[in-house]
Protein backbone atom coordinates (compact mmCIF):
# COMPACT_ATOMS: atom_id res chain seq x y z
CA UNK A 1 0.00 0.00 0.00
CA UNK A 2 1.32 3.76 -0.67
CA UNK A 3 1.99 5.85 1.67
CA UNK A 4 -0.42 8.89 1.05
CA UNK A 5 1.45 12.44 -0.02
CA UNK A 6 2.09 14.82 2.45
CA UNK A 7 0.03 17.17 0.22
CA UNK A 8 -1.93 15.73 -2.57
CA UNK A 9 -2.27 18.95 -4.53
CA UNK A 10 0.94 19.80 -5.53
CA UNK A 11 4.34 17.91 -3.46
CA UNK A 12 6.83 20.33 -5.43
CA UNK A 13 10.00 18.98 -2.68
CA UNK A 14 8.75 15.17 -2.56
CA UNK A 15 11.76 14.43 -5.63
CA UNK A 16 14.17 16.91 -4.09
CA UNK A 17 15.43 18.76 -7.08
CA UNK A 18 13.15 18.32 -10.55
CA UNK A 19 15.49 15.37 -12.12
CA UNK A 20 14.94 15.55 -15.75
CA UNK A 21 13.84 18.38 -18.61
CA UNK A 22 13.76 16.20 -20.89
CA UNK A 23 11.21 17.21 -23.88
CA UNK A 24 8.40 15.25 -22.89
CA UNK A 25 5.81 13.77 -26.04
CA UNK A 26 2.38 12.40 -26.22
CA UNK A 27 -0.29 12.15 -22.55
CA UNK A 28 3.12 13.04 -20.66
CA UNK A 29 3.64 16.48 -22.64
CA UNK A 30 0.22 17.29 -22.33
CA UNK A 31 -0.08 16.59 -18.69
CA UNK A 32 2.94 18.81 -18.19
CA UNK A 33 1.58 21.52 -20.35
CA UNK A 34 -1.72 21.50 -18.23
CA UNK A 35 -0.17 21.13 -14.77
CA UNK A 36 2.08 24.49 -16.26
CA UNK A 37 -0.91 26.59 -17.31
CA UNK A 38 -3.30 25.37 -13.61
CA UNK A 39 0.19 26.08 -11.51
CA UNK A 40 0.26 30.15 -13.43
CA UNK A 41 -3.30 30.39 -13.13
CA UNK A 42 -2.97 29.91 -9.43
CA UNK A 43 0.07 32.49 -9.55
CA UNK A 44 2.33 30.31 -8.68
CA UNK A 45 6.29 31.52 -8.88
CA UNK A 46 7.93 28.73 -10.48
CA UNK A 47 4.98 27.00 -13.18
CA UNK A 48 7.26 24.86 -14.92
CA UNK A 49 8.93 23.90 -11.80
CA UNK A 50 5.53 22.68 -10.50
CA UNK A 51 4.69 21.13 -13.72
CA UNK A 52 7.60 18.65 -13.63
CA UNK A 53 7.44 17.99 -10.23
CA UNK A 54 3.66 17.22 -11.17
CA UNK A 55 4.66 15.12 -14.37
CA UNK A 56 7.68 12.84 -12.16
CA UNK A 57 4.95 12.01 -9.33
CA UNK A 58 2.74 10.56 -12.05
CA UNK A 59 5.47 9.01 -13.71
CA UNK A 60 6.41 7.03 -10.35
CA UNK A 61 2.83 6.47 -8.97
CA UNK A 62 1.58 5.22 -12.65
CA UNK A 63 4.84 4.72 -14.62
CA UNK A 64 5.09 1.11 -16.08
CA UNK A 65 0.95 1.03 -16.41
CA UNK A 66 -1.78 1.14 -18.77
CA UNK A 67 -3.89 4.23 -17.98
CA UNK A 68 -7.23 4.53 -19.82
CA UNK A 69 -8.61 8.06 -20.46
CA UNK A 70 -11.95 8.22 -21.11
CA UNK A 71 -12.78 11.42 -23.52
CA UNK A 72 -14.99 14.00 -21.92
CA UNK A 73 -17.85 15.04 -24.71
CA UNK A 74 -19.34 18.67 -24.26
CA UNK A 75 -23.08 16.79 -25.22
CA UNK A 76 -24.93 14.30 -23.23
CA UNK A 77 -24.91 10.87 -24.26
CA UNK A 78 -28.54 11.05 -25.07
CA UNK A 79 -28.30 13.97 -27.11
CA UNK A 80 -25.70 12.26 -29.13
CA UNK A 81 -27.92 9.50 -29.87
CA UNK A 82 -30.57 11.83 -30.86
CA UNK A 83 -28.53 13.36 -33.21
CA UNK A 84 -27.19 9.89 -34.58
CA UNK A 85 -30.49 8.61 -34.81
CA UNK A 86 -32.24 11.68 -36.70
CA UNK A 87 -29.03 11.51 -39.02
CA UNK A 88 -28.71 7.67 -39.71
CA UNK A 89 -30.20 6.87 -43.28
CA UNK A 90 -29.56 3.45 -43.21
CA UNK A 91 -26.34 3.57 -45.78
CA UNK A 92 -24.11 6.23 -43.45
CA UNK A 93 -23.71 4.05 -40.29
CA UNK A 94 -19.38 4.27 -41.39
CA UNK A 95 -19.97 7.96 -42.15
CA UNK A 96 -21.82 8.49 -38.31
CA UNK A 97 -18.72 6.32 -36.94
CA UNK A 98 -16.29 8.48 -38.14
CA UNK A 99 -17.82 11.37 -37.12
CA UNK A 100 -19.17 10.61 -33.86
CA UNK A 101 -15.83 8.80 -33.07
CA UNK A 102 -17.83 5.63 -32.34
CA UNK A 103 -17.49 2.04 -33.95
CA UNK A 104 -20.08 0.97 -36.97
CA UNK A 105 -21.34 -1.77 -34.24
CA UNK A 106 -21.73 1.35 -31.47
CA UNK A 107 -23.53 3.63 -34.39
CA UNK A 108 -26.02 0.49 -35.21
CA UNK A 109 -26.95 -0.42 -31.55
CA UNK A 110 -27.69 3.07 -31.13
CA UNK A 111 -30.29 3.43 -33.75
CA UNK A 112 -31.89 0.28 -33.07
CA UNK A 113 -32.85 1.09 -29.81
Amino acid sequence: MRQPLENPCFSFEIMGAITSRKRRDGTVAVIEQEARAVALSFGVSTPDDAAAALVEQVLMRLGGGQLYLPKKRAESPRARHQEIRARFRGDNVAELAREFGLTARSVRRIVRV
